[in-house]
């Protein structure tokens, strides 16, 4: 039985053409839009897209989302991906609901600040909050 080994490089190259096959994520559009003629141009010649140096920046745009180049090129360089910031742990969108409510109960006149007073008077943190 004759045995096969793979070099580790196999695996890169099995990743970029996966990379290559699959299509843009949604998020990709927003990313793309980000990006300078500048930046736009520096990636696409990063992974080898061909553009014409006279081509729009709406051409560009194009180019990278059909190619994915983002994609591509975040995974050429790892160390220039965006991190995207962490979620506070227990945020969600009922919590910032609720948060608003508590605001719109303890401005009373509703002038988009809550005084001092405003706050004594609502309720909201007991019967008493200024013992």
């Amino acid at each position: 039985i004759a045995q096969h080994t793979s070099p580790p490089y196999t695996c890169m190259l099995l990743a970029a053409l996966l990379t290559a096959a699959a299509p843009a994520p949604p998020d990709a559009d927003r990313e793309v839009r980000m990006k300078t003629t500048r930046q736009l141009k520096a990636v696409l010649t990063a992974v080898d897209v061909p553009f014409s140096e006279s081509a729009s920046k709406s051409e560009l745009r194009a180019l990278a989302l059909k190619h994915n180049a983002l994609a591509k090129y975040e995974a050429l360089h790892p160390e220039k991906k965006k991190s995207k910031p962490a979620r506070p742990s227990g945020a969600s969108s009922e919590s910032a609901e609720q948060a608003a409510q508590f605001f719109f109960l303890m401005d009373a006149d509703g002038n988009g600040r809550v005084s001092e007073r405003e706050m004594r008077d609502s309720g909201v943190f007991g019967p008493d909050a200024s013992a």
